[in-house]
């Protein structure tokens, strides 16, 4: 009887040392999801923030091009009177 006692308190201590082990390990793995979704939340930010600049210099590239051939243009029109 003193046996069966005995091991039955051993399994109740194996069991809270793995479900301790368990619970520290859920806690773990949350917080690395924690982390990875601040990631995959900052790399979207970031991706928005590019594509807005790649917006604004596709926008100002043609314009500065379209200025430069009137410059051009003029120039050689002024030249070409003289």
């Amino acid at each position: 009887m003193t046996t069966l006692a005995a091991t039955a308190h051993s399994d109740e201590a194996t069991c809270r040392d793995v479900l301790k082990k368990c619970d520290l390990a859920l806690h773990y793995q949350q917080e690395v999801n924690k982390t990875q979704e601040q990631m995959i939340k900052d790399q979207l930010d970031l991706n928005w923030v590019l594509k807005d600049q790649i917006t604004a210099q596709s926008i100002w590239k043609p314009i500065a091009i379209g200025a430069g051939i009137v410059i051009g243009v003029e120039t050689i029109i002024l030249l070409l009177r003289k």
